[in-house]
């Protein structure tokens, strides 16, 4: 059976691939089975609305294009909403994929429009001959690769952040470390925004009473959910660095302007008094002190001259500059 691929059938009793053509009667079969479709397709959502036998509620809940983290008990079975990192080819890795989940003792029924390499994974495994052999066991193990591959993920973006902040503290301030930063921030906060609700979905799944749950696997999911609860502190700590490394740039960038304003008005205070004695001196009219004067304009240069000299002093007495 090719992987990732849109439909997955497999009895794991006995880790037997099953056809799509069979559904009826491995549906009907009692063993313990896991079916994972495209909910998009049309001769799936047939299948699950009119051949499964599911509480309508959850098979709408199987194919809602939108959903958010959760964990509802339906009777003996439990309708669970996850979302797992993108790793799909030219895609984000934090646009996350949803995937959604029917278990009970004796079937899970999995739903994605995306294609889910945790999903793979499993799959590999059971043609292997080395997958679970019960549902709950399956679900330990799903989880266990959904959420382990979103470490590379946090791990990525704590080291984007370490170069952003690095550049900033050495002065390398541009409008690509700004673009940069800003969308890394975009970034953290739509990632945090998915696993927040799913690491609540994780903590109350553990909490279930199900007999199918066996004690062994829900201690397994505990830990799941324990490491899911530090990569969105990890996040949470991202997240506030890059606030705080935006400030920092914010008052790099006001305090370059300030030197720059401040600059021109030392410039500025310099020279207009200058300006307004060469403009006054330049009055084309009659009456001009030293006028006929052969060392006048010597002398006007020099008294510019120690005005200048003056000022500069005068500046420096009250630490202008």
């Amino acid at each position: 059976m090719p992987y990732m691929a849109s439909f997955y059938a497999y009895s794991l009793v006995d880790q037997r691939a099953l056809n799509w053509v069979d559904r009826l009667q491995w549906a009907q079969t009692g063993e313990a089975v896991w079916v994972h479709i495209d909910y998009s397709n049309g001769e799936m959502q047939r299948w699950l609305q009119e051949e499964v036998g599911l509480d309508p509620l959850v098979v709408d809940a199987l194919i809602m294009e939108d959903t958010r983290p959760r964990v509802t008990t339906i009777g003996t079975g439990m309708l669970i909403v996850l979302r797992g990192v993108n790793l799909n080819e030219g895609a984000d890795p934090e646009d996350m994929v949803a995937i959604r989940l029917w278990i009970d003792a004796g079937r899970v029924i999995s739903t994605s429009k995306r294609a889910l390499r945790s999903v793979a994974d499993i799959a590999r495994t059971l043609d292997q001959g080395e997958g679970p052999h019960d549902t709950s066991t399956l679900l330990a193990h799903l989880l266990d690769r959904l959420i382990d591959r979103m470490a590379n993920l946090v791990d990525a973006f704590e080291d984007e952040l370490d170069v952003l902040e690095d550049r900033v503290l050495a002065h390398d301030v541009d409008a690509e470390v700004r673009l940069h930063l800003a969308e890394l921030r975009r970034r953290v906060i739509t990632t945090r925004r998915y696993l927040a609700p799913e690491r609540d979905a994780l903590e109350r799944l553990t909490m279930e009473p199900h007999g199918w749950l066996m004690e062994g696997n829900r201690m397994h999911i505990r830990e799941i959910a324990n490491h899911l609860v530090r990569y969105v502190e990890a996040l949470d700590t991202v997240r506030d660095r890059a606030m705080v490394t935006h400030e920092e740039l914010q008052s790099r960038l006001s305090e370059q302007m300030n030197m720059r304003m401040y600059t021109l008005t030392i410039v500025a205070a310099v020279f207009l008094p200058l300006g307004f004695l060469t403009g006054l001196f330049g009055v084309n009219v009659g009456g001009i002190p030293m006028a006929e004067n052969s060392w006048g304009f010597t002398i006007f240069v020099v008294g510019m001259l120690l005005l200048f000299g003056l000022q500069l002093f005068y500046f420096y007495r009250k630490r202008w500059f």
